[in-house]
């Protein structure tokens, strides 16, 4: 059993996707979509509490664009409370997993998965559950989100940099609002990117601003 849910984690770790931050240190920070420690529990739960009388059905997680889903088939106990009700479904399999460190602590998986989260600043996972399935839902850490938004930002400025330059390369005497109108950006824009290539002194300007000339000192990064 527990072969299944490291060969899970594993599938976890390769799809999902991770940002970066770099903190000035020679070796750069990862910052992944998932809290994987907090879905590893979620895994072990789901294998521990699966009605495995029922032969229809297999444990299932599922990529989406922003979210993981794990989903069982188990039979909800009387009076059951989500967080307070404590119960062994398969005694030997508990006891198994128990023996290896991977539940031995029983009632508290969820807990568990609470401080994994908090200490990830990532979202508590949606639980939803009938008689007959058990859903765990995570979504994308807000860690992850912001960094993952700052590359994009990123990415797109050095993109447009590069077009800016092409463009320069191209016609030496282009202007501003010519520049703007075959980016599809505002004057301002181009004017925010011809500052930054200046200032990394890349670009320079031979001239006035009627009939003088652009001229291109090095290639953006």
């Amino acid at each position: 059993m527990f072969e299944i849910v490291e060969e899970v984690m594993k599938f976890v770790r390769l799809y999902s996707k991770v940002a970066y931050r770099f903190t000035g240190m020679p070796q750069r920070e990862n910052i992944y979509e998932y809290p994987f420690e907090a879905i590893r529990e979620a895994v072990i739960n789901s294998v521990m509490h699966k009605y495995y009388f029922e032969h229809g059905h297999n444990n299932i997680l599922k990529f989406f664009p922003d979210s993981i889903r794990i989903e069982n088939y188990w039979q909800e106990p009387p009076n059951f409370i989500l967080g307070e009700t404590v119960f062994r479904r398969n005694h030997i399999i508990a006891d198994l997993f128990a023996r290896i460190h991977f539940g031995e602590k029983m009632g508290s998986g969820l807990e568990r998965i609470k401080e994994i989260c908090r200490k990830e600043n990532a979202p508590f996972p949606e639980i939803e559950f009938n008689e007959n399935y058990f859903y765990v839902t995570f979504r994308q850490s807000h860690e992850y989100l912001k960094l993952a938004g700052e590359e994009t930002t990123q990415k797109t400025t050095q993109k447009t940099t590069q077009k800016i330059l092409e463009k320069i390369k191209e016609n030496p005497e282009v202007t501003k609002k010519e520049l703007a109108s075959a980016l599809g950006i505002s004057e301002n824009g181009v004017k925010y990117h011809i500052d930054g290539l200046k200032k990394k002194r890349l670009l320079k300007r031979v001239g006035p601003d009627k009939g003088g000339h652009w001229e291109v000192l090095g290639e953006a990064d």
